[in-house]
């Protein structure tokens, strides 16, 4: 899987990144924190990310909400 995190693209990005600072800020702290890879969905209404596993994606929700604030909200769906 983490030889095809480059393949994911979303060309509406960079332009949100321009406006919303915080939504790339989102990403860097995901895939630092162990996501295989995390791609806004859409125009930002949704940033998401993928794991090696459900504890992986559990543990990288709660590391979220540690530092971005317990309103946030996640969900791991396994596949």
């Amino acid at each position: 899987m983490s030889a095809a995190s480059g393949e994911f693209y979303n060309s509406l990005e960079a332009p949100a990144f321009e406006k919303f600072p915080a939504l790339a800020l989102f990403q860097e702290f995901l895939r630092a924190n162990g996501a295989l890879a995390a791609l806004m969905s859409g125009s930002g209404s949704t940033t998401f990310a993928i794991v090696e596993n459900v504890a992986a994606g559990k543990s990288l929700a709660e590391e979220f909400k540690s530092r971005f604030g317990k309103n946030c909200w996640t969900a791991v769906v396994p596949i």
